[in-house]
């Protein structure tokens, strides 16, 4: 089971929200990005809600600041789950034995609902389940037909039971508002209820026992904490107390290669002596475990690493480990507040491919004002979140209406008309390959006409191609480039721009032809060097659009690797193929008359760069 579509209402600033998670089919990595205060934390927090009411000890708090007092109403988070085959397989073995399926479905429905009177909270409503089974029922009377009608109308008791069932197996929601938490420097294996220690300590130290268990299932499945307490308690027997000597250099070695080797590949290649020692003692009647740094041969507790090792410590130990815990099921929905934020940015980049890892088995979720959490894999799953109900600075009673738009919806709305949010959004619309900074300004740029152009010659050229590395532009259309054209010319950059060479010169609408000369005629001369439409790179090529460089049959061939049926060409089909046979990176056979045009293309490029060195 996982996690497909929320639906939020009245949930602090949300009115009225929806976040659909199954609609873009780039992984399971979803970036929330916007401005301060738009709200991205908050619908994290209304996500986390539906699970984990408890996250909020004061029910009041999830109301709006500004109604808290007189608020009369429901605050409702809905959320739409796919059954997998391990769900169905519960409704089949429950329900065959007695009726015949028509059909199993494929999701469930859970709305769950708090009612609230003049901002007091009254009670949690029970929840509204939609799940429609539809059974066959034999007549009493011969010959007759079946007949069809849905479980809950015929037989309510046994469609309880299925739901009951069910929603046992809901996947667990875990967010992490946080990643910085002080590490213990023991932690307890036993009971530690009659200690001196605080109940707040007690509550964290349970914690990561729980934290010990998973480390011992990642490393084992299985082993366990009650085993490995039982082995280090048992010191009468020399056999166990080997064991339990075993087990801490498992957890060691588990620790060393999923925390430190990540480390020190992605954030720290210079300090090849840092590794996690661990030891056991015993205190409060108990035995702990110590888990240490040794660098230089010495031990420091985790607490004195640098700050961007303790985050990385604990973001490991909170989410890979704990996708192991017994009992659990299903794909779990990591929620992560600002993650990375006490990383530098090359590491923030790096973190990325992290990430990837982490969500096999898992949809993760996090909120970003960093360019360097987004890249060309994940950018059709952001979500652009956006305060609508905030017009004027001076206006301090304005009513909160938190929206999250799809990235796409996003940047194809009036949204773009807002020059503050185009601004504050551009690392986002730029983070697919091109990114700068004034004191180390990218080159070799080649202009493209959008991402779908973008998209083509990154596959063409990293998978099909293989040909020296230029820095692709994903544009937003043809006539977007104005502003930038000047920018780059003002700033001295060594780009170029590869545009169709559909229409002529004189309509607008007829795109590459025409806007090579506009910007040429308003921006510059200078640009007849830099901006090149496809006939300039050869006269074959005279009209041709950038999907026009693919022979037909090499087209259907690409559109078939997602949909297999594909014996004509359609342009939307075959764009979203390419988009994702680059991510993917799936290597596909084409025509020699394909991989010659490309190749000339590139040739074109590279001999255009050179020229602008000399």
């Amino acid at each position: 089971m996982k996690y497909s579509k929320f639906t939020i209402k009245n949930f602090k600033g949300i009115q009225d929200a929806e976040l659909d998670l199954v609609k873009y089919p780039n992984g399971n990595i979803f970036p929330f990005v916007g401005l301060n205060e738009a709200g991205k934390t908050t619908i994290l927090e209304a996500i986390n809600f539906f699970h984990n009411e408890s996250f909020i000890e004061e029910k009041r708090k999830i109301i709006h600041k500004k109604d808290q007092s007189i608020f009369t109403g429901h605050c409702e988070v809905t959320a739409i789950l796919i059954l997998d085959a391990e769900d169905k397989k519960i409704i089949q073995e429950d329900l065959e034995k007695r009726y015949s399926l028509k059909e199993i479905p494929n999701k469930l429905t859970i709305t769950r609902k708090w009612y609230f009177e003049n901002g007091r909270f009254v009670k949690k409503e029970e929840d509204l389940i939609n799940f429609d089974i539809f059974i066959k029922i034999k007549s009493e009377i011969e010959n007759e037909p079946e007949k069809e009608d849905l479980l809950l109308s015929h037989e309510k008791s046994e469609w309880q039971k299925i739901i009951n069932n069910l929603t046992l197996k809901i996947p667990k929601i875990i967010y992490y508002p946080s990643f910085l938490s002080k590490f213990p420097e023991k932690i307890y294996l036993e009971d530690i209820t009659n200690t001196s220690i605080n109940e707040k300590e007690k509550e964290t130290n349970n914690f990561y026992k729980l934290i010990i268990d998973d480390i011992l299932k990642s490393a084992n499945a299985d082993y366990s904490l009650i085993d490995f307490v039982k082995k280090i308690k048992d010191i009468s027997n020399p056999d166990n107390t080997q064991a339990a000597d075993s087990l801490i250099q498992d957890i060691s070695n588990i620790l060393n290669k999923k925390v430190i080797s990540h480390w020190k590949k992605i954030f720290d290649k210079k300090n090849s002596n840092l590794s996690i020692t661990i030891s056991k003692g015993f205190n409060l009647n108990t035995h702990y475990l110590n888990i240490k740094i040794l660098k230089g041969g010495r031990t420091y507790e985790i607490d004195d690493g640098s700050l961007g090792f303790r985050w990385f410590f604990t973001f490991i130990l909170f989410t890979e480990f704990r996708k192991k815990r017994e009992g659990e099921n299903g794909e779990y929905l990591f929620l992560f507040d600002e993650p990375a934020s006490n990383l530098h940015e090359g590491a923030q980049a790096k973190l990325l491919d992290l990430l990837k890892e982490i969500s096999l088995g898992a949809k993760i979720l996090y909120t970003t004002h960093s360019p360097y959490l987004i890249d060309d894999k994940n950018i059709i799953n952001c979500f652009v979140v956006k305060d609508e109900g905030f017009k004027l600075e001076e206006d301090l009673l304005y009513s909160q209406d938190i929206k999250c738009y799809p990235y796409r919806q996003f940047v194809s709305s009036d949204n773009l008309e807002d020059k503050s949010y185009t601004m504050h959004f551009k690392p986002l619309l730029d983070a697919l390959d091109f990114k700068e900074h004034m004191f180390n300004p990218k080159t070799n740029i080649i202009l493209t006409e959008g991402k779908f152009d973008y998209y083509t010659f990154k596959w063409m050229k990293e998978i099909s191609v293989n040909i020296d590395d230029f820095n692709f532009y994903p544009g937003s259309g043809v006539s977007a480039y104005d502003q930038l054209l000047r920018d780059y010319l003002a700033n001295n950059k060594k780009f170029i721009a590869i545009f169709d060479a559909d229409g002529n010169l004189t309509k607008e609408n007829s795109k590459g032809k025409y806007w090579k000369g506009k910007y040429i005629e308003d921006v510059s001369e200078e640009l007849k060097d830099r901006i090149f439409t496809l006939e300039q790179i050869d006269l074959l090529f005279d009209n041709f659009t950038t999907e026009d460089l693919f022979e037909l049959e090499d087209k259907i061939k690409i559109q078939r690797v997602f949909i297999s049926e594909s014996t004509t060409y359609d342009k939307g089909r075959f764009n979203s193929a390419i988009q994702q046979c680059y991510i993917d990176k799936i290597k596909i056979e084409l025509s020699q008359e394909t991989k010659d045009r490309f190749k000339k293309v590139f040739e074109f490029i590279k001999d255009k760069l050179t020229k602008l060195e000399n």
